[in-house]
């Protein structure tokens, strides 16, 4: 599996493709802040080899920094009337792009088999943005809610949501494996995996 915008391990990121790994199976981690060669935006050569060999998953975490309705400081980029917001500004604009890229890749991926799971903030404009609500909407994608605990034991959720295709397939092997490993990693992942079990067994 591919863990695309994983984050780093030493500020606790990477834990899915870590779960993946203690389960037995072969993960790499995407992220510029792990690998400096690893620019979404231009590693074009890194994706031209995922298309021609998919892996059997890719999990993208887009970066919510920019995206989230509950940004404050320093500022507001973004509104409900205005998803895209000021394109005239440089850090807005690449986001921007990211975004599409991002969509434009998740849809190549999972037309070439690959199963796709997006995690993203409940409230996020991503969702509002016209490439991610037509994945929503394509066939085979499922968008749902899993709330997940911050720490174990207490009463917060975090809302989010989670776009994937193949998701009975996805269910059954985690249940089978790479959940059977998330149990055993931290307090914050268990409360998260019982959420998450609970919403896809629903489904």
């Amino acid at each position: 599996m591919v863990e695309v915008f994983s984050g780093v391990p030493e500020e606790g990121g990477a834990m899915l493709s870590a779960a993946w790994e203690a389960a037995g199976g072969i993960a790499v981690r995407y992220d510029n802040r792990y690998d400096d060669r690893h620019d979404f935006v231009n590693d074009d050569g890194f994706w031209t080899g995922e298309y021609e060999k998919p892996a059997d998953m890719y999990h993208f975490a887009f970066r919510c920094h920019h995206t989230s309705m509950a940004r404050a400081t320093p500022s507001k980029p973004r509104h409900m009337d205005r998803p895209y917001g000021d394109e005239g500004d440089m850090e807005t604009a690449y986001y921007n792009t990211l975004a599409r890229l991002t969509g434009m890749r998740i849809l190549a991926l999972a037309a070439r088999g690959a199963a796709i799971l997006v995690e993203q903030p409940l409230l996020s404009y991503l969702l509002l943005q016209t490439g991610f609500l037509g994945i929503c909407g394509a066939p085979g994608f499922v968008l749902f809610r899993a709330d997940d605990c911050t720490a174990a034991g207490t009463p917060y959720q975090k809302a989010r949501a989670w776009i994937t295709s193949r998701y009975r397939q996805l269910l059954r092997n985690w249940r089978a494996d790479a959940l059977t490993q998330l149990r055993m990693r931290t307090d914050w992942w268990a409360g998260r995996q019982r959420n998450l079990l609970r919403t896809i067994s629903g489904l």
